[in-house]
């Protein structure tokens, strides 16, 4: 099953999107209209403290007008690592640095419409180091710690809804409990 590009126009370049219209031609030989969100990836840790608590980013969203929980998260700047994002951002807006991550199974964030991908890693207290936040200067976020239980019960009652966030805590919960044997 094939789908040819017959035409791509770019409508808008911004600072982290760039939106194409696009004309391809369907395996059945039909043509059809599709808009695409083009960004860099994005990359995401979820962090477990001594005390079995996970660190969120308290954070409002522009896009929604709302507040959101999140792992602490952004994006990958143009040719960047994703692994060296990831460390980057964790120390950016927790203040750890960490000796060492364990890469999680990536987010397809919207397919349908978005090339972003969403790297997730998980990080140990027995790996970390307090060395002081960096955030952005367009950055205002608390970091909340929340025990890993009630952050499972947040994300099953809709209460964390952020798709990074939703599938690292459940990753993790399957990898703490032993629920997967791959």
């Amino acid at each position: 099953m094939s789908f040819e590009m017959l035409e791509s126009k770019t409508v808008f370049e911004g600072k982290i999107i760039t939106v194409n219209t696009d004309t391809i031609r369907l395996p059945d030989g039909n043509d059809a209209y599709r808009e695409k969100i083009c960004t860099t990836d994005g990359v995401g840790v979820i962090v477990l403290n001594e005390n079995d608590e996970i660190l969120l980013v308290r954070q409002h969203r522009y896009a929604m007008d709302l507040y959101t929980l999140e792992i602490p998260a952004g994006k990958t700047d143009k040719g960047e690592d994703i692994y060296q994002a990831a460390l980057r951002e964790l120390r950016e807006e927790t203040g750890y640095k960490a000796e060492k991550l364990t890469k999680l199974s990536p987010v397809i964030t919207m397919p349908a419409i978005c090339t972003e991908t969403v790297h997730l890693f998980y990080a140990d207290y027995k790996d970390l180091t307090f060395v002081g936040t960096d955030f952005d200067e367009d950055e205002f976020i608390e970091l909340i710690a929340v025990p890993f239980e009630k952050a499972v019960k947040m994300v099953l009652d809709g209460e964390i809804c952020d798709s990074k966030t939703v599938s690292a805590i459940l990753q993790l919960y399957v990898l703490k409990n032993k629920k997967y044997s791959g």
